[in-house]
């Protein structure tokens, strides 16, 4: 008893260590499609759940209902999704540190199967998935420890038990029928002994799932008709729209996911496993599982559109309990050092090992949101390209009235003063055309996203200004408004906007001051046009029809008591000092009044 409590505790360490690390990485993992039909075809009740999944999906049931209940309690938010996966992550690794250290009776057997599977790309991407992978994971995990644990009591009570998680897992996902095409080839050769009761427990097992069985078929011509139609079919079943075909370079980059990337290393390892694991009836299991189900995966793909690479996912735990072994059974002076290594590597290479190029909508909406203001519209652009994960998103991350301010053309955008100029496709030209078009109007203030290889969504602020008629300093000078960004007890940061209709003769140089109430001047920024922070424009340069936006900044004196202050402006000739005036005969300008904070 002493010695389980002593190899627990290292194991509920590493457990720990790795949900740590997966909580983590929540944050820089993003939703795609198929999460969002999950959340979709949960958001009504458990009846409807499960009715989608048989009428209008391909998928088995169970982790659609144990889904929806979670969200009764958790809430229907991402983060909650996918604590959903590092909780039932967490018995995954429980059974995985019982089941390695029950085959090879050692601590360490069960301890390096963690770090090794916890440090896997392959296996923390679908941990941590809102889809029914971290449950597969989970349930492959169940079964084959119920199989090993009915080979060795032999009883019927274990072999029942057995059954069921089988049909458990089938109610799951259908491509676990791999794991148990595996666990089917051990029973064979395990011997004649168990044959009977191998029997009753696939009886069980197909009894317990017959009831879903009929759903299969027809799911099965469901896709089989809509395959078909959009020329997608091939093989016998025909899910040629998420498979991929069976080919040397899909056999290379599953077995480079699977070893994150340390082919060379890993293989090294598995050939060591071999060498001293072979005669081990445990090591052969593993062997079927992690090695095995690919290749059934693999090879019924040549008749029939059943693989790819996350179908497959829980393969990672086999193989991971594999190169275990090999660790393991590495001399004393090399194990823990060459555990270190690969461990160390695998964390090195692992963000290269989750899902890349996906759209960060969290963080795009999260940061619009912040920065929107009152009055601020949404364009989309093209209009049509609203789609279902990015309604999500909108739902989830932007302000209830910005969500409500969408506009649908250019007329309705023009008219406001703020617009989200929001697009995926940049580079096409009539959406250029209408970006033009409205910076006339509405200058650019703000990119949100990016546009590269990697992926395209921005969102770009458009910001007309915010007077509707000009004030003329002279003739010429034409001061569009004020916008005041941020005001601290140290500083100002201030926006002043300028149109001219013909370029003035001479060169201006602007002067916003702050004064108190008696008017005394409290600090000061003299200059010509700095144009978007971006250098200063000459006055004599200006180009007609063009807005200019002057970038400021006041730096306020120490101890400047917190109080009500007015920002004032001037134009002058800053080489003979000469004022221009207004058309009221002064030559200042109070732009507003400004409360500033105290320290």
């Amino acid at each position: 008893m002493v010695r389980v409590q002593r190899g627990w505790l290292p194991a509920l360490v590493i457990v720990f260590w790795i949900a740590m690390l997966q909580a983590l990485l929540i944050n820089q993992t993003y939703m795609r499609e198929d999460e969002e039909i999950a959340f979709r075809t949960t958001s009504r009740d458990l009846s409807f759940a499960i009715w989608y999944q048989a009428a209008s999906d391909v998928q088995a049931p169970f982790w659609f209902g144990a889904f929806w209940l979670w969200q009764q309690f958790a809430g229907s938010t991402e983060f909650a999704g996918r604590w959903l996966g590092l909780l039932t992550t967490l018995l995954t690794l429980a059974y995985v540190y019982r089941l390695s250290r029950a085959w090879f009776g050692a601590d360490r057997f069960g301890w390096f199967a963690l770090l090794v599977l916890g440090v896997g790309g392959y296996f923390t991407a679908h941990a941590m998935e809102i889809r029914p992978y971290p449950l597969i994971l989970l349930l492959a995990v169940y079964s084959t420890y119920c199989l090993w644990r009915w080979l060795h009591k032999g009883t019927w009570r274990s072999a029942l038990v057995y059954g069921l998680s089988l049909a458990l897992a089938l109610y799951t996902h259908y491509f676990l029928a791999f794991l148990i095409i595996g666990h089917a080839v051990y029973i064979l050769f395990a011997g004649r002994a168990y044959w009977r009761q191998a029997l009753v427990v696939g009886s069980l097992a197909v009894v317990a799932w017959l009831p879903w069985s009929v759903v299969f078929i027809s799911q099965l011509q469901v896709l089989r008709r809509l395959e078909s139609a959009a020329a997608n079919d091939r093989g016998l079943i025909g899910i040629g729209n998420t498979t991929e075909p069976t080919t040397l370079n899909a056999i290379l980059a599953l077995f480079d996911r699977t070893t994150n990337g340390l082919a060379g290393v890993y293989l090294v390892l598995l050939l060591v496993s071999l060498l001293y694991g072979w005669r081990r009836r445990g090591w052969w299991l593993a062997f079927l599982w992690g090695i095995g189900v690919p290749a059934f995966a693999l090879l019924g793909n040549l008749v029939a559109s059943v693989y790819t690479q996350r179908y497959v996912s829980y393969l990672s735990i086999g193989f991971a309990i594999l190169i275990a072994y090999g660790l393991a059974s590495l001399r004393m002076w090399l194990r823990w050092p060459a555990v270190i290594a690969v461990t160390g590597l695998s964390i090195w290479m692992l963000p290269g090992a989750l899902p890349q190029n996906r759209i960060p909508f969290r963080d795009l909406f999260r940061q619009v949101t912040a920065t929107a203001e009152s009055g601020d519209v949404l364009y989309f652009l093209p209009a049509d390209h609203v789609e279902n994960l990015i309604n999500w998103h909108l739902r989830a991350y932007l302000s209830s009235e910005l969500r409500s301010n969408q506009v649908d053309s250019l007329d309705d955008a023009v008219v406001n003063r703020r617009v989200w100029f929001v697009t995926p496709d940049w580079f096409n030209e009539s959406v250029q055309a209408e970006f033009k078009h409205l910076e006339r109007t509405h200058p650019l203030q703000q990119v949100v996203g990016q546009c590269d290889r990697a992926w395209c969504y921005l969102l770009q602020l458009m910001e007309a200004p915010p007077a509707t008629e000009p004030t003329l300093f002279g003739s010429d000078m034409a001061f569009w408004g004020l916008d005041v960004d941020a005001v601290t007890a140290q500083t100002i940061r201030l926006r002043l906007w300028w149109r001219v209709a013909r370029a003035p003769l001479a060169s201006y140089s602007l002067s916003v001051r702050l004064i108190d109430s008696a008017g005394n001047l409290l600090a000061q920024n003299d200059g010509p046009i700095n144009h978007y922070g971006q250098g200063a424009v000459d006055s004599s340069l200006l180009e007609p029809g063009q807005l200019y936006i002057d970038w400021r900044q006041l730096y306020l004196p120490p101890g400047l008591a917190a109080g009500t202050y007015q920002l004032t402006l001037a134009v002058y000739d800053w080489q003979t000092g000469e004022r221009l005036t207004l058309a009221n005969g002064t030559d200042v300008l109070t732009m507003r009044s400004l409360e500033i904070p105290g320290l």
